[in-house]
């Protein structure tokens, strides 16, 4: 038997009571695999209880390799774009993206308001993750604001953070929220 608990670090404390025990008393033949991002998240009895793997982070190629061809990348970094024309219809543009995994969505918002930020702060665009992107974070560059990117991005980061914390929000005002937030 195999058992994949990701992301690791967003069990509640029952939960990771209930994995410690496991941990401390193993059946035959399980493998339980826990996958983090965040090693120093994992509460200290688990870690101490298990065979850490690091593995390294895809070169560059590999990593634009890997979203290239995201359909729901694409359909972010769309509504993202349009919700700051005047007019645009923000509420249906979010209302596709709330079909899709909270944190997957959020990722890719993050992805683009970083790489938004880096346009703007005149980074070298090989730092760039979504190079295909280059040209879109150029001209939004100067339709918002480098301290209203920062802030939004600090907003994305703690509604992530509460969900991997087992908050359960809704998907769709929650989307809605950052997209008004970013609108302005």
């Amino acid at each position: 038997r195999i058992v994949l608990i990701t992301p690791a670090d967003a069990m509640n404390t029952n939960a990771a009571n209930a994995l410690l025990k496991t941990l401390e008393e193993p059946s035959g033949g399980a493998y339980l695999i826990l996958i983090n991002d965040q090693v120093n998240r994992l509460p200290a009895t688990i870690a101490s209880r298990c065979q850490k793997i690091t593995f390294a982070q895809p070169d560059k190629a590999a990593r634009f390799a890997l979203i290239a061809d995201d359909a729901m990348r694409a359909k972010t970094f769309k509504a993202f774009t349009l919700a700051l024309d005047v007019g645009s219809d923000r509420i249906k543009l979010m209302a596709d993206l709330s079909k899709s995994e909270s944190i997957i969505i959020l990722d890719y918002i993050l992805s683009f308001l970083s790489d938004l930020l880096k346009t703007q702060l005149a980074i070298d665009a090989e730092n760039v993750l979504n190079q295909d992107y280059i040209d879109t974070f150029s001209k939004l560059k100067t339709r918002t604001s480098i301290a209203q990117n920062a802030q939004l991005m600090n907003y994305v980061q703690q509604q992530r953070s509460a969900i991997c914390h087992g908050i359960n929000f809704n998907k769709q005002l929650l989307l809605e929220s950052i997209i008004a937030r970013w609108g302005q």
